[in-house]
């Protein structure tokens, strides 16, 4: 005879809050709570390198921490998040930081907005892309 097992209770720690209506101002928590699961989406090397380059990204915003940056980014809207990126770009092009590191900056930024957008946090994505790596000697062989 088959036992049959009762159906595990549900994980409360899983759940996400309840959806909000459109045009629902985002507040903090909503910043927190994109933030823990964009952490969760990525590999652990993804995560330290990506991690790192949003400190940067807060200190160049001058904000307490990524869950505000991120807090700042969604309820700015798409036309003042992409002139941020634009402007962090910009700030870190003029630093001399090489095209790799300004994309990867990017890319980081780009995949916490995309994790915004995908979470129905925000329903835009940013618009700027990296910038062209020119490539710094000939790597074809003799």
């Amino acid at each position: 005879m088959t036992e049959h097992l009762p159906a595990p209770a549900p994980r409360r720690d899983l759940w996400l809050p309840a959806p909000r209506a459109p045009g629902a101002p985002i507040g903090p928590e909503d910043a927190k709570r994109l933030v823990e699961d964009f952490w969760l989406r990525l590999s652990p090397v993804t995560r330290a390198g990506y991690r790192n380059d949003l400190r940067r990204f807060v200190e160049f915003l001058g904000v307490a921490d990524i869950d505000e940056a991120a807090h700042l980014m969604m309820a700015s809207g798409p036309g003042a998040a992409n002139a941020i990126t634009l402007r962090w770009r910009e700030h870190l092009s003029t630093a001399g930081k090489a095209p790799a590191t300004i994309n990867r900056h990017v890319a980081a930024l780009r995949s916490m907005m995309e994790q915004a957008r995908v979470l129905g946090y925000v329903d835009w994505s940013l618009a700027i892309k990296g910038i062209h790596a020119e490539p710094r000697r000939d790597m074809r062989g003799p």
